[in-house]
């Protein structure tokens, strides 16, 4: 049986956009294209999926073909990943305030985001 992934995620299925975003970034089984996965990172982020808000938050951070680098941005997308034990985007988030890029910089506030992607990466968790 084979998925229809882009018509799951036209319905509005998170999960299939989000691995769409992802197909059309690499161009896994479609034409690659940076901004079309923007596109569907952002539908799927829209909705909570923490994986797209990371990913939504990286492209951001550098700036990828489909978004101007705004650092600002990238710490929103990254907040919402962390707030729900992302792992890579609580760490991604420290270094934000470590650095104060697209934040204030605060080391203790990176510190507490540092600590709890440590806390996710010892239970052998990124989401």
């Amino acid at each position: 049986m084979e998925l229809d992934i882009e018509g799951m995620a036209e319905d509005g299925d998170q999960y299939a956009q989000a691995c769409l975003g992802l197909m059309c970034y690499y161009g896994r089984g479609v034409d690659r294209n940076s901004s079309t996965a923007v596109e569907w990172y952002r539908k799927a982020a829209e909705q909570g999926h923490a994986d797209a808000q990371f990913y939504l938050g990286l492209m951001y951070r550098y700036g990828f073909d489909g978004v101007d680098e705004n650092e600002a941005i990238a710490a929103e997308w990254y907040r919402k990943a962390a707030e729900q034990g992302h792992a890579n985007a609580q760490y991604n988030l420290g270094f934000m305030y470590r650095y104060g890029r697209g934040v204030h910089k605060s080391e203790s506030t990176a510190a507490e985001w540092y600590r709890k992607a440590a806390v996710m990466l010892k239970k052998g968790s990124t989401v």
